[in-house]
């Protein structure tokens, strides 16, 4: 199991005292060994995290990092209500990527509260609040995995819960506005909602297969992942990389000089440009451009 799993304790607890004792503190009381076993499975996993075994890619408590996310866990939410144009590559944690996070902070600050709050009061109607947050928050805020500052995989998990509660939401709903209609109204009503479930089922179909769409080859993906965020820098290196080993070298080349007016210390972009430029002719501009990736990556293969 990946990391993420260190919030099945807590998700259990929480579903107990909703659904079950009623209250954290009979919760506890009623199945306290078997809530102590479950944290307790902790354990390894913690002084597993103690040799830093991903400490290339996954740090702790990264300011830059968990700004970020302000940003990027809202669109995970409305990708989820309609998958309009998934988001293939966030690109890694470039320096200054949570510029201008302060309304966004407010914005996730109070939607915060109000769901802990609801979740404190109706136990069970906010268990889906809990359930998401609590899977999501692992890597929206502690572990910063600044290779890959986001990614809707990590939304297939919490999504569950919420789509949980809108099918009880919306049967509970439609059974309060039929109670008192006669039965061939209500009939009517079933199945004219049951139609148009089916019709968005269908659109939702349609563009998940659009989307699928987009990993028939390593150009249709790239080409999407640089229209769903055009400011990452990453995304339009791996465009450019697809491009020079299909023989589009100008192509190639503006997709690089792009990823460099993103992202001006990007030293394989810088590299590769000027293997590009001085194999076109352009020898002193891709001089230039090699003594910049140098500079950057000393380490890298010349």
């Amino acid at each position: 199991s990946k990391e993420v799993f260190v919030t099945a304790p807590l998700l259990l607890l929480a579903c107990d005292r909703a659904f079950c004792a009623g209250s954290w503190r009979a919760a506890l009381r009623a199945r306290a060994a078997l809530h102590a076993v479950l944290a307790a499975s902790l354990l390894p996993l913690l002084l597993l995290q103690r040799g830093a075994p991903r400490s290339e890619s996954v740090r702790l408590f990264e300011l830059d990092y968990m700004l970020a996310q302000l940003r990027i866990v809202p669109g995970y939410f409305a990708h989820a209500l309609w998958p309009l144009q998934p988001v293939l590559d966030y690109g890694p944690l470039w320096p200054g990527a949570a510029v201008g996070a302060g309304a966004w902070l407010a914005l996730a600050g109070a939607v915060l509260l109000g769901s802990c709050v609801w979740a404190w009061r109706a136990p069970r109607r906010g268990f889906a609040v809990i359930w998401a947050c609590a899977i999501l928050a692992p890597t929206s805020s502690v572990l910063s995995i600044h290779t890959e500052i986001g990614a809707e995989r990590r939304f297939y998990l919490p999504l569950i819960g919420l789509l949980a509660a809108l099918v009880v939401l919306a049967c509970a709903l439609l059974e309060r506005s039929l109670r008192a209609r006669p039965d061939h109204v209500q009939r009517r009503a079933r199945v004219a909602l049951f139609g148009l479930g089916l019709g968005v089922v269908a659109l939702l179909a349609a563009g998940t297969r659009q989307h699928a769409l987009d990993y028939r080859d390593a150009r249709a993906f790239w080409q999407a992942a640089v229209r769903a965020r055009p400011d990452n820098a990453r995304a339009h290196y791996n465009l450019a990389e697809t491009l020079r080993r299909q023989g589009d070298a100008v192509g190639a080349m503006a997709s690089l000089r792009h990823a460099l007016t993103l992202q001006a210390a990007y030293a394989d972009a810088h590299i590769n440009l000027s293997g590009l430029l001085m194999a076109s002719g352009a020898r002193a501009e891709g001089l230039a451009h090699a003594e910049r990736g140098a500079q950057l990556a000393p380490a890298a293969p010349n």
